[in-house]
């Protein structure tokens, strides 16, 4: 287990790396760049902006329409996550470990007005907080040494997807524990001990001096 978190590190970072020398020159080492932090109360996510991802990173975004303007990305149960009415048993069946999803959402107006109950946390990233954002993001895929992930399913949306990802979802490790994983990967003051609700990311979203810069 040990052994393979450090190969999971070591290729997130190595991912950064490459993708640190394609990111575009307009990307001033002291510039930033804004993402959000989705919440329904529930399950929270990451919203990227298309025109700030590095040219060749997370490949399957590519495979969207070109007017698809953000992404968002979230990380769950293959049990769970893709069910439009998941009941008692499913929920159950997914608390005691399964495979994982991620669910990529194409959205083509601002998330605040697609989602409009959702909450919506803007992060502001320096250059290189992003870009090892891009990359936690990117290793989340199980692609099996393919160049592209094969969705494994139409997402909850008509303008979603669902594919393959690594890691397994458990009570101890949700989609919220997921979350504060890349942003803590990416360098921001985020830490993914405890975290299992929503509410345990956003509460240090708020009192982060990240939030709103």
């Amino acid at each position: 287990m040990i052994g393979r978190w450090v190969a999971g590190r070591i290729r997130t970072l190595a991912l950064a790396a490459l993708l640190a020398t394609l990111a575009p020159a307009a990307f001033a080492e002291d510039a930033a760049t804004t993402i959000f932090v989705t919440s329904t109360g529930w399950h929270t996510g990451l919203v990227l902006a298309r025109a700030d991802l590095p040219a060749g990173s997370i490949p399957e975004a590519a495979t969207f329409p070109a007017d698809v303007r953000w992404f968002e990305f979230g990380w769950g149960s293959a049990e769970y996550y893709p069910l439009h009415a998941p009941g008692p048993l499913d929920a159950m069946r997914a608390a005691t470990g399964s495979a994982a999803v991620m669910h990529v959402v194409g959205l083509t107006i601002p998330v605040e007005r697609m989602f409009p109950a959702m909450e919506v946390v803007p992060l502001r990233l320096t250059r290189a907080q992003f870009i090892r954002l891009v990359a936690e993001i990117d290793a989340a895929f199980a692609r099996d040494g393919k160049p592209l992930a094969t969705s494994s399913g139409p997402g909850l949306y008509t303008f979603s997807r669902f594919y393959p990802a690594t890691g397994r979802f458990t009570l101890a490790h949700t989609c919220n524990t997921w979350v504060a994983e890349a942003l803590q990967g990416a360098g921001l003051a985020v830490t993914s001990a405890g975290v299992e609700r929503a509410d345990d990311v956003l509460r240090q979203l708020r009192r982060s001096s990240q939030t709103g810069r």
